[in-house]
């Protein structure tokens, strides 16, 4: 069950009836990590029973190889490749691997992005399609603009196409001028729901406290109970410093300060451990652990936090909780 996703789900499907009418057009889901975007685009495949699906997902392993995403998303439609024109059908086939065919230029990108949204709107023919790609920002570049370009030209097709990338995320997916769905946190309502439903039982204040520390997010909702105890459920013992955030979010946000210098990630883990928020307090202390001083630059670049008007704000609530997760238990204690 989805909690408080009425206007998400709502966009979702305008896209997809749309595609049944021959409207076709693609929607790209944004949000930080956890937020619900999978989620959301799971439902979609879910409400498309009459729908022919298609769905991969960017594997970050698998970035640096050109097509590898778009041989996965389209290796169902393959049967179909005869029904193109012959020197894309051949384009096409050399960048899934298949082997450059008599008329085909495998290094021709323009024959391949046109045959993606050849091959799309063949299958379309047969009734509409719903092209699902999670994890966007780990599509290798070929890939993206390939499907970028399709997604472009649907207008007069039975196809929706479904996109999900994270926020910030340091492999950026630049979808352009398509429209987007920014996908939030959960407002304290739907959040203490699904906490409620996640975790039983949890006393009112504490899950006032745990979802103004995970700022909604459903993920983190799900996955912070089960690393509590009891009594803190219940309000008996005091919640901890750091929450035990699930290990994918964890991972992406630290994902952003992989590029910190030392003297950065110290600077940064002053602020987590910080809760005055006020900028001089974590500049004094960073100073005082021979940090220098453009190091909170550095930091604030990386978009991991903010300094505005004197105060320290962290890009997320959860940020705190993966940068103690993150850290040694000396560099704490330091």
């Amino acid at each position: 069950m989805l909690y408080g996703r009425a206007a998400e789900r709502a966009a979702i499907q305008a896209v997809l009836d749309g595609a049944r009418a021959s409207r076709g057009g693609a929607l790209v889901l944004r949000g930080e990590p956890g937020v619900g975007k999978s989620a959301l685009l799971a439902d979609a495949i879910g409400e498309a029973a009459d729908v022919r699906v298609i769905a991969s997902a960017g594997v970050e392993s698998e970035s640096p190889l050109a097509f590898a995403a778009l041989q996965r998303l389209l290796g169902p439609l393959t049967p179909l490749l005869g029904r193109l024109p012959l020197r894309q059908a051949d384009a096409l086939h050399a960048a899934l691997g298949g082997g450059g065919g008599p008329a085909g230029d495998p290094d021709d990108r323009f024959l391949v992005f046109l045959a993606t949204l050849s091959l799309l709107a063949e299958a379309g023919q047969d009734g509409p399609v719903l092209a699902v790609v999670d994890d966007a920002h780990w599509l290798d570049e070929s890939s993206a603009a390939a499907l970028l370009f399709a997604a472009r030209r649907l207008a007069d097709e039975p196809v929706a196409m479904l996109f999900a990338a994270r926020d910030g995320d340091p492999r950026h997916f630049d979808s352009g001028d398509l429209p987007v769905l920014a996908v939030r946190g959960l407002g304290a309502a739907d959040a203490s729901a699904l906490l409620r439903a996640a975790a039983d039982p949890v006393d009112p204040a504490v899950a006032d406290a745990l979802v103004t520390a995970t700022a909604g997010n459903p993920l983190a909702l799900v996955e912070v109970p089960a690393g509590l105890t009891t009594a803190q459920r219940r309000g008996e013992e005091p919640l901890p410093a750091a929450l035990p955030v699930a290990a994918e979010v964890e991972r992406a946000f630290l994902d952003r300060a992989r590029p910190l210098d030392e003297a950065a990630w110290t600077w940064l883990l002053v602020a987590a451990v910080d809760d005055s928020g006020r900028e001089g307090t974590v500049r004094r202390a960073a100073t005082a652990l021979g940090v220098p001083e453009g190091a909170a630059e550095a930091v604030e670049r990386s978009g991991l936090l903010r300094l505005r008007d004197g105060t320290v704000e962290l890009r997320h609530p959860l940020v705190r909780s993966a940068a103690h997760a993150a850290a040694t238990g000396a560099a704490l204690r330091r």
